[in-house]
């Protein structure tokens, strides 16, 4: 249940953040500077962090073959996302997931093939390297049958398979020949994926810092930058807060916090601001709402 629920802080922050990065584009760069209660950042790689202010980071750098469709944390509305379809077995033993093409990797390493796919999930299931190895002792196999299709192989049905797949955990997928350049340790410390913003620098107990993407697949991300700030004292993040530093990321009205949509505080923030864009496609979320009601003083009304 614990687990679950760091889930879903983890998504509805990400979701939150596509909403934040929505804004009309201007001239001078853009970048969101905010705040999170951790000190530092865990290991900034997805198969070995399980930690909340990690995680946050990940949704934007990584992809998975399949996500949950943002604004909700509903498994029956898992979409494509590095896989554009897929089918399994008759008696779901073997899957097999048919890649976008085109899609590169941050940096100088190319194009995202099939190989990447199958080097991801199988580095996943690795107890050796990844700390969610038990969450694929089902994997009999995972393999690039071509450039851009991948099929794993179950020693069992399992009925959760998208899950362990999408944009969570083992299912972020890695760029192969960054792991093989950096080694495991370096990738902690400099992570590549494909999502809509890049990694760029890292200040220990300080922040971290991320860049668009502009050859991301779903399209250029409206800000330029990132700025995730570790400030672990609640009451220096509130007065970051109070005086604009931030926005309150992880400061959601109670009745909201676990929510996939807060519809009332959506509605304010809309009234309120029209010129709110979603990033690359995605809708938008309550916590820019909450952000407005503070302004007004009426942030304990969105429920």
């Amino acid at each position: 249940m614990k687990r679950w629920l760091h889930f879903m802080l983890a998504a509805v922050l990400a979701v939150s953040l596509s909403a934040l990065a929505g804004l009309t584009p201007v001239q001078a760069k853009e970048t969101l500077t905010f705040a999170g209660g951790g000190k530092d950042a865990g290991q900034l790689d997805p198969h070995v962090s399980t930690k909340t202010q990690d995680k946050l980071l990940f949704a934007m750098i990584f992809n998975g073959l399949v996500r949950f469709k943002p604004g909700t944390m509903d498994p029956a509305q898992i979409e494509p996302d590095l896989a554009k379809s897929w089918e399994s077995s008759p008696d779901g033993l073997v899957w097999t997931f048919h890649l976008r093409q085109g899609v590169q990797c941050h940096g100088d390493y190319g194009e995202l093939t099939a190989e990447d796919v199958a080097f991801s999930l199988n580095r996943a299931g690795d107890p050796s390297v990844s700390a969610v190895s038990s969450d694929y002792e089902s994997f009999k196999s995972v393999e690039a049958v071509d450039t851009y299709t991948v099929r794993i192989t179950l020693k069992n049905p399992v009925p959760s398979l998208l899950g362990l797949v999408a944009n969570y955990h083992g299912g972020n997928v890695v760029c192969k020949a960054a792991v093989e350049k950096l080694g495991n340790d370096g990738f902690k410390l400099h992570p590549v994926g494909t999502g809509p913003f890049a990694f760029v620098e890292y200040k220990a107990n300080q922040y971290v810092r991320l860049s668009a993407n502009e050859d991301y697949f779903r399209g250029q991300p409206k800000l330029d930058e990132l700025l995730y700030r570790y400030v672990p004292s609640d009451s220096s993040r509130e007065l970051a807060v109070i005086g604009g530093q931030v926005p309150p990321i992880d400061r959601m009205p109670p009745a909201c916090r676990f929510a996939p949509r807060c519809p009332l505080a959506e509605s304010i923030c809309r009234e309120r601001n029209p010129a709110l864009l979603p990033l690359a496609g995605d809708p938008g979320h309550h916590v820019r709402c909450w952000v407005r009601q503070r302004e007004l003083g009426t942030a304990e009304e969105a429920e």
